[in-house]
């Protein structure tokens, strides 16, 4: 009976280390693609990482045995206890070691050529390829009759890409010559030094790290995920339905032109292991804590957001799992707080704790109708867990003070309708998504938070902002509560001190390269920050109105705006058919221009006015096109509220429409 080869002994040279020209060529734009693909998710690297463990311990396995000729049974499985630790022990570890070989691009290309080529040889032949038999480990094959349809394409993946794991960890472990240069010295000291896990180390995270090589990252920007970081900074836009009432129900609305999404507050019994909904006194109790970590744990949710963008197959059925001290990437240092002195470990950990228990608690009532995509579910925004790890508190019980946190991560199953790419092609979901600045989480929330909440903002913004540009009115009614804009119309102090806040955003947006244009017909130089103009003396209006409707572009650094404009100039070819065919819509700066003809100034006056949300006409304000559905909508509305005058003016096309 033949043995299993172990990791740590030579592969023959069929395996990746001697690579061996196939009979059958691959096209090198498909091995290109293969190996992003490889790279992506990480799960070839954990295979590796596996077989380069199971090398290690039979080969410490082999020296224990060896070491001593009067070593007894007992004292044998002791020691080999002690390589257990191997299951356990941070792959970080191992990942440091090997990180040079990971970060090749020919590394991975190497990979995914030898893995296609088995793939097409095995389909050709209609045989394993005798290179990915390892005896003893993967050579029982099922029955082709057991398999369901499909089955069989996805299991013959696996056994290749598992033999090139193994292969690839003999590669590497022969390389970094580390059995020999380490095994040969005492092995006690190096399980002691190297296997043994620290009380601070756990497994490393199983994501890839968000900005490795790059400034942005992608992340779910679908209506769900903006409405939960609304929600978190916009407190004054959670509503209860019977004000007074005892355990009267509270929500945030988020109307949208094809539906709405309603959130409320709901959180796991641990005991009934059902979900128990927050009504009242209780749910104002955690939306009150919002003012304090809101801030914190929006930026948490678009950290998470960014981590189940990687998960793009399926988000909401698998989860992941992050660390919070560990790793280059740990959640400290993603919220930027590594250098933080006056926050202890344990005191950064516990606020962490706490605005991921936040987010946990976002439950989504969903309605959204887009024709034939549609959709009426309630979802949780998140599903987390959280372990805290240090020492236990005798008294309590608890891990008061924790030196690290391991927090398992799945998206809600809205992600099934909103951020679904295979449902997106069939036309039964979207599959919706944007671009995290690495700056934006760089801003300090509390010194800086103007700026930070204009930037978390444009980041949920990035789907969907066609130029990027806003009334300077969209993008603070955004981010401040609507009294504190209304108060500094009416009081020219308060005026003068939210210009100077303003100003001070974009000054601190483009320290951190953001790029800031003015409109020059609605932003004139003398009311540009540090601008050494002054007023016109002829200028009647009021500096804070004509603040407020000044037109500014803000976009983020690095490959953002590019990406931005790619996947707009994409979405605009693949839909221009539509276009063709579709009445033609209307330009939303005539329906504003005959508004303000009408002395229609606020946001919330026009959305009454024309039967329409708020938020719908923030968005249509910040540079949305309307949609056929609701130009259909306006179409009739419009001729009705606006005199016949106006029409004529701004609207001449609806005017016959005039009753």
């Amino acid at each position: 009976m033949s043995r299993a080869r172990t990791s740590s002994e030579t592969p023959n040279s069929a395996g990746p280390a001697n690579f061996v020209e196939s009979r059958i060529m691959v096209d090198p734009m498909r091995v290109r693609k293969y190996a992003e693909t490889l790279r992506r998710t990480g799960t070839f690297i954990e295979l590796v990482l596996n077989n380069i463990m199971i090398g290690i311990f039979q080969q410490g396995t082999r020296k224990l045995s060896g070491k001593s000729k009067t070593i007894n049974m007992l004292q044998f499985y002791q020691e080999a206890e002690k390589l257990g630790a191997l299951s356990k022990m941070p792959s970080a570890k191992l990942t440091d070691l090997f990180l040079n070989f990971f970060d090749e691009e020919e590394f991975w290309l190497q990979k995914a050529e030898w893995i296609l080529t088995r793939l097409d040889e095995w389909d050709a032949g209609n045989e394993v390829p005798a290179d990915c038999v390892l005896p003893g480990i993967l050579s029982i094959q099922p029955d082709s009759n057991d398999l369901r349809e499909g089955e069989e394409i996805t299991w013959r993946e696996a056994d290749v890409t598992s033999a090139c794991a193994f292969y690839t960890a003999s590669e590497l472990l022969q390389k970094s010559n580390l059995l020999n240069c380490k095994l040969e010295e005492d092995f006690e000291e190096f399980l002691e030094e190297f296997l043994r896990p620290r009380k601070n180390e756990k497994l490393r995270a199983s994501p890839q790290p968000l900005f490795l090589s790059k400034s942005e990252a992608q992340v779910i920007t679908a209506a769900p995920s903006r409405t939960a970081g609304r929600s978190l900074i916009q407190c004054h836009n959670w509503i209860e339905q019977y004000p007074g009432q005892e355990d009267s129900a509270v929500y945030f609305p988020d109307k949208y032109s094809v539906g709405s999404i309603d959130l409320s507050i709901k959180d796991l019994n641990p005991e009934k292991q059902e979900y128990m909904l927050f009504a009242g006194k209780a749910a104002w109790g955690i939306i009150k804590q919002f003012e304090q970590f809101g801030k914190d744990a929006v930026k948490l949710h678009w950290i998470l957001s960014a981590y189940a963008f990687q998960q793009c197959s399926n988000p909401w059925e698998i989860s992941f799992k992050l660390y919070a001290v560990h790793g280059d990437e740990s959640l400290i240092k993603l919220m930027g707080w590594s250098n933080r002195t006056d926050l202890s470990t344990a005191s950064k950990l516990n606020r962490i704790d706490h605005c991921l228990r936040l987010l946990r608690k976002l439950d989504a009532t969903i309605k959204w109708d887009l024709g034939k995509v549609s959709c009426d579910m309630n979802s949780m925004i998140w599903h987390i867990d959280i372990k805290r790890y240090g020492q236990r508190n005798f008294v309590t019980g608890n891990v008061d003070n924790p030196s690290e946190l391991e927090v398992n991560v799945q998206v809600g199953k809205w992600a099934e309708f909103f951020f679904n790419k295979h449902g997106q092609k069939a036309k039964t979901a979207l599959y919706e998504f944007g671009w995290l600045a690495k700056s934006t989480l760089k801003i300090d929330p509390y010194h800086q938070e103007l700026a930070f909440l204009i930037a978390v903002n444009l980041t949920a913004d990035s789907a969907i902002r066609l130029n990027g540009e806003y009334e300077v009115r969209t993008l603070l009614a955004m981010c401040l509560a609507p009294t504190e804009i209304e108060s500094a119309c009416r009081d020219h102090r308060l005026a003068h001190k939210l210009k100077q806040r303003w100003d001070r955003a974009l000054g601190q947006l483009k320290n951190l390269e953001w790029t800031v244009e003015y409109n020059i017909e609605t932003y004139p130089e003398w009311l540009r920050p540090n601008s050494e103009s002054v007023k016109p003396k002829d200028c009647e209006h009021k500096t804070i109105n004509l603040l407020l409707g000044a037109k500014v572009t803000i976009k983020p650094p690095g490959r953002i705006p590019a990406l931005i404009a790619a996947k707009t100039e994409t979405k605009t070819k693949t839909k221009t058919w539509k276009r063709k065919e579709a009445p033609p819509n209307l330009e939303w700066e005539n329906v504003l221009k005959a508004c303000k003809a009408m002395n229609w100034d606020k946001q919330s006056l026009i959305a009454t006015k024309l039967g329409v949300s708020q938020p719908l006409v923030s968005q249509l304000q910040g540079g949305k096109r309307i949609s056929p559905q609701t130009a259909t909508k306006l179409k009739k509305v419009l001729p009705q509220v606006l005199t016949e005058q106006v029409l004529l003016e701004f609207l001449p096309e609806l005017s016959n429409l005039k009753k």
